[in-house]
């Protein structure tokens, strides 16, 4: 019995370090992208520097003006994509955070390119206005409702 409460008592404590342990790790999130509005059945690409993260990803937009995705650049150089909640790509990337970042976007075979400076917020939302990408740029997590 005193063998079993230890070892709940263990479980408990290591379910706490790995909540806190995951919590930190969001907190040190250098920037965030986040695909927004407007977007239906449109096809979308992007590469941060040289680093694909998305190639050809179908985005629809729903009624909150929130496309689903969101990519996520953690020091020194990990960056995780999840859709609707769930990782669904991580892999290192270097980027130089002192420069402005270059995204290197499509959608619908069309490209074009940012130019991001940190400085003006890391909390970036993509939405799409006729055939091109617009860009927001927040201090302040975006919200969904």
């Amino acid at each position: 019995m005193i063998v079993f409460n230890i070892t709940r008592n263990f479980f408990f404590i290591l379910c706490v370090l790995i909540g806190l342990s995951s919590n930190a790790q969001n907190l040190n999130s250098r920037f965030e992208v986040s695909f927004q509005d407007n977007f239906k059945g449109d096809i979308v690409s992007l590469k941060l520097g040289k680093c694909g993260l998305l190639k050809n990803k179908i985005l629809t937009s729903r009624e909150i003006g929130f496309a689903g995705i969101i990519i996520t650049f953690f020091e020194p150089n990990k960056i995780s994509v999840s859709e609707n909640g769930e990782i669904i790509l991580e892999k290192k990337c270097n980027i130089n955070l002192k420069k402005d970042i270059k995204f290197s976007l499509k959608l619908n075979n069309r490209k074009e390119i940012l130019r991001i400076n940190l400085n003006n917020g890391k909390y970036i939302g993509l939405n799409k206005d006729k055939d091109t990408f617009e860009l927001r740029q927040l201090t302040v997590p975006f919200e969904y409702e």
